[in-house]
């Protein structure tokens, strides 16, 4: 799949043509992306790039079609990590009549927070079909209810007539 960067040196694709206009769509996924962060102090780190590719019409499908897939990864911070394993701790701790403290309690957090902080990383990757109609490019895919970033961005990219 073509990246979703292009080059200074090459230029735009006339807008009146679908690839045009897919280029333009996808230049406003990019913003999307860009604007699509985790709020501040959430203790979510997220990352999401994308591709995409045109598909040669065929006699079944004559219209033009793209496929935009969607790369998502995310994390939690450490910080959010080393307190939920802080918390974890010291609800053990109350459980027992042991308490860990000191070095050894803070050598319990720390593993804690690194298990937590490794496998607390989510990857997925989308894969989206638009179609041109209408003289427009629009989303072919059906959202499942619960992606509303999803259905944001791409009311963004293709237009506020994007399927709600």
């Amino acid at each position: 799949m073509p990246s979703a960067e292009r080059s200074a040196l090459q230029p735009m694709l006339p807008a009146d043509t679908p690839e045009g206009k897919l280029e333009r769509a996808m230049a406003q996924l990019k913003a999307a992306l860009a604007e699509a962060q985790p709020a501040p102090g959430s203790g979510v780190l997220a990352k999401r790039t994308f591709v995409y590719r045109m598909i040669t019409p065929t006699p079944d499908e004559p219209r033009p079609t793209a496929e935009v897939a969607i790369e998502t990864d995310r994390q939690l911070s450490r910080t959010l990590a080393q307190s939920a394993a802080k918390k974890a701790v010291e609800a053990t701790d109350e459980g027992t009549d042991k308490r860990v403290s000191g070095a050894a309690g803070a050598a319990q957090t720390d593993r804690i927070a690194n298990r937590t902080f490794q496998y607390s990383r989510q990857e997925n990757v989308d894969v989206y079909l638009l179609a041109y109609q209408n003289d427009r490019w629009e989303l072919v895919t059906e959202l499942p209810p619960d992606a509303a970033v999803e259905r944001l961005l791409f009311q963004m990219a293709l237009g506020s007539d994007a399927p709600p």
